[in-house]
């Protein structure tokens, strides 16, 4: 068996530095490596590291055309980030102008609390806290 760690998430995006900003500000996530080229940033707060990268630079580095077109669903892939309050996240995203995907539930099966949103690459992105015992 091979020993793997965790090292970051990658998503891959369009607009590096438009995906890169909506994280900044609306989930504090900080610079942590600026490729001032949009090619390749890396974000980092509370434990996490992000890696935003083009999508057209993996694709080709994979070998295969980045001109197929995304969709939105079915979903693949979601961030989930797990905060203190649902609410009060969504209210401080509402005044900031993003609508959720689905507002504040909770999801009794999965004894959480939750809202969906995507961020400007179409990426799905769930907050979530625990429900009270």
């Amino acid at each position: 068996m091979i020993k793997i760690k965790s090292m970051h998430t990658r998503l891959l995006v369009d607009d590096v530095e438009a995906v890169s900003r909506f994280y900044h500000a609306h989930f504090g996530l900080v610079p942590r490596f600026d490729d001032a080229g949009g090619v390749y940033q890396e974000l980092e707060g509370n434990g996490i590291i992000l890696g935003i990268f083009r999508r057209d630079m993996m694709c080709a580095a994979v070998g295969i055309t980045a001109d197929v077109p995304l969709t939105p669903a079915p979903e693949k892939l979601s961030l989930c980030f797990e905060v203190d309050d649902v609410d009060e996240v969504v209210e401080k995203l509402s005044e900031a102008g993003l609508k959720p995907v689905s507002s504040a539930a909770d999801q009794v099966n999965w004894m959480l609390r939750v809202a969906h949103y995507r961020d400007p690459a179409g990426n799905l992105i769930e907050i979530n806290s625990a429900l009270p015992a």
